[in-house]
C-alpha cells in the first residue's frame, strides 16, 4: 500500500512536470500569453477554494502556502511553481491537468475521481454503488418534478 502511494505521487509529479513543460512551449499552434495563463490558473485555484467553502486563510494553511501569496496566484498577479503546483492538487485532490488547462466537467468531477482512486477496490465498489443509488434516485425526483 505505501508502495502505491510512493508510486501515484512519483507519476503526478511527472504529470506536473510534463504539464509545466507544454505550458511554457505552448500548444501547438494556439499560444497562450503567460498573463492570461496565470489567471485563469489563478481563478481555477479560487473556484476550488469557493468550492470547499474555505477562505483564503483556511485554504492556504490547508495547502501549506501564506495568504498573501495565494491572493497573488488567485488575482493573477504570481505564477505557481511545481511545487506548489503538488501541494494545491494534494490538497484540494484535484488534478494539475485542471487547475492548468481547465475542463468542461469541472473540480467537481475531479474530486470525485480522486477520493474514488485514493480507496481500496472493495471500497471503491462500495462507493460506486452508493453513487449509482444516489444518481437513481435524484433521476427519479427529476421524473416525479417533470409531471
Amino acid at each position: 500500500m505505501e508502495n502505491d502511494k510512493a508510486f501515484y505521487r512519483m507519476c503526478s509529479a511527472y504529470m506536473i512536470f510534463v504539464t509545466l513543460e507544454l505550458l511554457q512551449k505552448g500548444f501547438g499552434d494556439s499560444m497562450v500569453s503567460d498573463k492570461e495563463l496565470k489567471l485563469a490558473v489563478g481563478l481555477r485555484i479560487r473556484e476550488i477554494r469557493e468550492a470547499l467553502n474555505m477562505t483564503r486563510e483556511q485554504f492556504s494553511e490547508m495547502c501549506g502556502l501564506s495568504t498573501s501569496f495565494l491572493f497573488s496566484v488567485e488575482t493573477g498577479a504570481k505564477t505557481i511553481t511545481a511545487v506548489t503546483l503538488e501541494k494545491i492538487c494534494t490538497a484540494a485532490h484535484v488534478s494539475p491537468t485542471y487547475i492548468i488547462q481547465g475542463r468542461e466537467s469541472g473540480y467537481e468531477t475531479d474530486v470525485v475521481l480522486e477520493m474514488l482512486n485514493e480507496l481500496d477496490p472493495r471500497a471503491k465498489g462500495h462507493a460506486v454503488r452508493i453513487l449509482k443509488e444516489y444518481l437513481d434516485a435524484v433521476r427519479e425526483s427529476e421524473k416525479e418534478k417533470g409531471k
